[in-house]
């Protein structure tokens, strides 16, 4: 059987026929839209990263007449730099690891 629970004014009831204050109701979903929005600020906030590296602020916006193709290649070049850098020491890592367990094995 289904039990029915009457509304007043200015509350709403739940299953439990407890009643909740309009009020509250309302000051919840106000904070969880203002939680909403400082999200959404905060990440738009934050550069974008590709290939681990922050992009310029100018590129965020990215209008076609204010892209500086020298800036750009260089971050370019120097991502490939730390890529190869990091490359090469787990290839130096790897082959002491593999030198270390014959050894011990």
């Amino acid at each position: 059987m289904a039990t029915q629970t009457k509304t007043t004014k200015g509350s709403s009831s739940n299953q439990n026929g407890r009643r909740v204050p309009k009020e509250a109701v309302q000051g919840a979903v106000g904070v969880a839209a203002l939680g909403f929005l400082a999200a959404q600020t905060i990440k738009e906030r934050r550069r974008p990263k590709v290939f681990g590296m922050k992009l310029p602020r100018e590129l965020t916006k990215l209008e076609p007449g204010k892209i500086d193709l020298q800036k750009i290649a260089k971050q370019v070049g120097q991502a490939a730099d730390r890529l190869e850098r990091t490359s090469e020491d787990v290839r130096m890592i790897s082959a002491q690891t593999k030198r270390l367990s014959k050894k011990l094995g």
